[in-house]
């Protein structure tokens, strides 16, 4: 990580910082989503929010760098989610799975190549999850209530 926190120092407050700091490369996309996000919102507090942050910056460099073919630049990004997976804050691990998990969607498969263990196990934990959810949406109707087997 460049000059600033260091992995054992993130929490949820500091993810933001810590992400900018570990990938630097994403900082100029931050800012200008940062700016939009001030805009619209009225506020400047994007980086207090950073399930959008990762979402809508750090996801789509991820993919970019698999579109890419940046090999290094990967296993940069899979050590640093490694850490926030790692982590016994379940806030940290929830950054993993949902923003990242389910939004890489058609790279997971290519992602699951450069995540260390842990990282493995939150995705394939989420991804079993969401197809729960998904099978039992069969077995409902309406507003989630039980079929009615009569």
């Amino acid at each position: 990580m460049a000059a600033g926190l260091k992995m054992e120092n993130i929490n949820y407050q500091n993810v933001v910082q810590a992400l900018l700091d570990a990938i630097p490369e994403i900082k100029s996309k931050y800012e200008e989503k940062r700016k939009q996000w001030a805009a619209t919102s009225k506020k400047d507090d994007f980086h207090t929010v950073p399930t959008i942050v990762y979402e809508g910056v750090f996801v789509p460099y991820v993919k970019f760098l698999f579109d890419s073919g940046a090999e290094a630049e990967l296993k940069k990004v899979f050590i640093f989610l490694e850490r926030l997976s790692s982590d016994f804050n379940e806030r940290l691990k929830n950054l993993v799975e949902v923003p990242v998990c389910e939004d890489l969607d058609d790279y997971l498969e290519r992602a699951r190549q450069y995540m260390g263990p842990r990282t493995l196990q939150l995705s394939i934990e989420f991804e079993n999850h969401m197809n729960e959810i998904a099978k039992n949406r069969g077995k409902t109707k309406d507003n989630n209530f039980p079929k009615d087997n009569k």
